[in-house]
């Protein structure tokens, strides 16, 4: 699920759901975690009685993404890359936290 401000891109939503390998569903409701919230003190205070029921009552999917094993391919070896330099630079890190301090 993916709400609010990161939820309008199309691009970062794909992405989002190619990288944890699960679907990426939008909500018709900007804030759902506004909504979220407010659903949960129904809960709580005895209004809705069931958090899963009253959930598939309130908040309506919008948009689903599906992830793609051929992207997903390309953030993993990305990934890898990745992990890589943060090795090789952890020296160089250091060195530029050194020169912060001395600000």
């Amino acid at each position: 699920m993916s709400s609010g401000g990161a939820a309008k891109g199309d691009t970062w939503n794909q992405i989002k759901a190619d990288i944890y390998n699960v679907p990426i569903c939008t909500l018709e409701a900007d804030e759902g975690g506004v909504l979220g919230a407010a659903l949960m003190s129904a809960v709580a205070v005895g209004f809705v009685d069931d958090l899963e029921k009253g959930a598939d009552r309130l908040l309506k999917v919008k948009k689903t993404y599906q992830p793609n094993p051929a992207n997903r391919e390309i953030y993993d070896k990305s990934y890898q890359v990745f992990c890589e330099l943060h090795d090789v630079l952890q020296p160089s890190f250091k060195h530029m936290a050194k020169v912060q301090e001395e600000k």
